[in-house]
């Protein structure tokens, strides 16, 4: 399927799932964190159903019945893993995500960020100077409300001047596509990440894809 119109100008791109690799890091990092502290451990289907989501509000979804103090506790081991696992190993974007990107901006459209990760998650990310000059806006979790309130998106669009259907938000979760929806923006999305495209289906994307060159088609 491809529902898309001709005006888009706009690509607003999730980064976990979608174009970084990093679904298995996020796993590892809070499967410690909760051992750290015994308490229940997450399945990754857990983990992987609250990626794109602010990292605290995260934890307080996968820790129910955990106190407000335990909730810090898992948070700040949480970060504090992830940065230093990035620091020692970065976590590699999805192969040919760098040359779509880079097609694309060579089309003429503009590219943006809608992410659940913190500026500092970010920042990590644009240490590839390549990366960064790629996208011309960026909204992280710590600057909005989390997804799927359409705030990230409401922000994009005001500071490009667009209107919602001059713009398109890719990603790999439910919760990036159902964001759009409910701002009325098309979307597409990705079956690589973590949800399976029969459940992105169900947020009625405009397209769904299994590699990112796709993108090129549509495009």
């Amino acid at each position: 399927m491809n529902n898309l119109t001709n005006d888009i100008k706009l690509i607003i791109f999730d980064v976990d799932g979608t174009i970084m690799d990093s679904i298995g890091r996020i796993i590892e990092c809070m499967q410690e964190s909760a051992k750290k502290y015994q308490v229940a451990i997450p399945t990754p289907q857990e983990v992987k159903n609250i990626i794109g989501i602010t990292l605290r509000h995260a934890v307080e979804v996968l820790f129910p019945e955990q106190t407000q103090e335990m909730v810090d506790l898992i948070t700040d081991e949480y970060r504090r893993l992830y940065n230093l696992w990035e620091d020692e190993r970065p976590t590699a974007l999805y192969p040919g995500t760098m040359e779509t990107l880079e097609t694309l901006k060579g089309r003429g459209y503009k590219l943006a960020i809608a992410t659940g990760k913190s500026q500092r998650g970010l920042a990590r990310l644009y240490r590839d100077d390549k990366l960064y000059s790629l996208f011309s806006g960026a909204v992280t979790g710590d600057q909005a409300k989390s997804k799927p309130d359409p705030m990230m998106l409401e922000k994009l669009l005001g500071e490009f001047g667009l209107h919602p259907d001059q713009a398109v938000m890719i990603g790999d979760s439910n919760l990036d596509l159902r964001m759009a929806k409910n701002i009325g923006m098309p979307s597409i999305g990705i079956t690589w990440g973590v949800h399976s495209g029969e459940i992105l289906a169900k947020e009625e994307p405009a397209a769904l894809i299994d590699n990112i060159s796709e993108l090129l088609e549509l495009f």
